[in-house]
């Protein structure tokens, strides 16, 4: 096999340490172990599923890649546990790309990866469906309501993924994984965001049975069929693991007060849903529900305190590293101030003080 320059790719992100492999190297592992690929492969960067993510073309036939992201410790492990949680919800008939190969050593692409089958779909970045009519809107939300609904209602021992650990105090946790976050980066104060932290830990609702959480549900993660309102694949599963369901999907409902985090995109907040054909987020909360076979969604207030407290560091501080100047800095608080204010606004509906 003769070598071939290392392949670059025209991205930037976390993963650009792994850039660099021989294409040649891959097509020759590809085509001996994976039937139906053959050379010659061209990949590039997938416009969606996040850092990591390439779409992988043969003459015959097109993939998406998953390959470790980054150097940090764990992250390898992380790939596997990822693959394990497509896998086993593509066995049980959830709508997942349908995975194909598992290679856990570095020599064909570098580092650790994993191959599926690319769908192919609809996907809308826009929560507002541009383009869609009324009633092709209400079809889509509802089938978007139903998918979330249905992956909060698996049982974890049906899944198969025995190291997912027990769930619990998921989120305890994340609120204080966001805390450290948010301290390690600088931003001059924000009482708020000082509130919260105080607040939220002292509380939390009463944790719910654990259940496998997506971590990043959102509408532009969802596939759709190309012609019928119906889901055919959820993406980016790297942030998957079991915990409360309800905090999940309230994450998701954030969509309504501020977009989703992709592309800065309109909040369905300042649209007219009844005319758009969108639910209110009251009807979306509801049918929820009542697919999750609750009665009502508790603590409802302090659930989205919660979820815009996580977008508040998660969008507000995206892309922000140690070190930053204070030109970075000061973009960062003016992303985190107004999301701190609404958060701390539905905590005082909870009846923080």
């Amino acid at each position: 096999m003769n070598a071939t320059p290392p392949v670059q790719l025209s991205e930037t992100g976390s993963d650009d340490w792994l850039l660099g492999f021989e294409m040649a190297r891959l097509e020759h592992y590809l085509s001996c172990t994976l039937s139906g690929i053959r050379p010659p492969l061209s990949i590039h960067a997938a416009p969606h599923g996040g850092a990591g993510t390439y779409v992988l073309s043969s003459p015959d036939s097109r993939y998406i890649m998953r390959r470790q992201a980054d150097a940090t410790p764990g992250s390898a492990q992380m790939l596997e546990r990822e693959f394990r949680i497509v896998a086993s919800l593509h066995q049980r008939r959830y709508p997942v790309p349908q995975p194909l190969l598992y290679c856990d050593h570095e020599r064909p692409a570098g580092a650790p990866f994993y191959i599926a089958a690319e769908t192919h779909g609809r996907l809308f970045n826009e929560p507002t469906l541009p383009g869609r009519s009324p009633a092709e809107r209400a079809a889509l939300y509802d089938a978007t309501n139903a998918v979330l609904a249905q992956l909060h209602t698996i049982e974890p021992h049906q899944l198969g993924v025995a190291d997912l650990g027990n769930g619990r105090h998921y989120v305890a946790d994340q609120i204080g994984q966001l805390s450290l976050r948010y301290r390690s980066a600088g931003l001059d104060e924000i009482p708020e965001m000082e509130s919260l932290m105080r607040w939220l830990p002292r509380n939390l609702p009463a944790e719910p049975a654990p259940r496998l959480v997506h971590g990043n549900f959102h509408i532009g993660n969802v596939v759709f069929d190309p012609e019928q309102p119906r889901v055919i694949a959820v993406l980016d599963w790297r942030s998957a693991a079991l915990g409360d369901p309800i905090a999940d999907a309230v994450s998701h409902f954030v969509a309504w007060i501020l977009g989703e985090a992709e592309g800065n995109s309109t909040p369905l907040s300042a649209v007219d849903l009844t005319s758009f054909g969108i639910p209110s987020l009251e009807a979306y909360a509801a049918t929820y529900a009542a697919r999750a076979g609750l009665r009502t969604l508790p603590s409802f207030e302090t659930y989205f305190a919660y979820s815009l407290f996580r977008a508040a560091v998660q969008r507000g501080l995206s892309g922000v590293r140690k070190g930053d100047g204070r030109v970075a800095r000061s973009r960062a608080f003016e992303r985190v101030k107004p999301i701190a204010v609404l958060a701390w606004a539905f905590a005082r509906r909870a009846g923080a003080k």
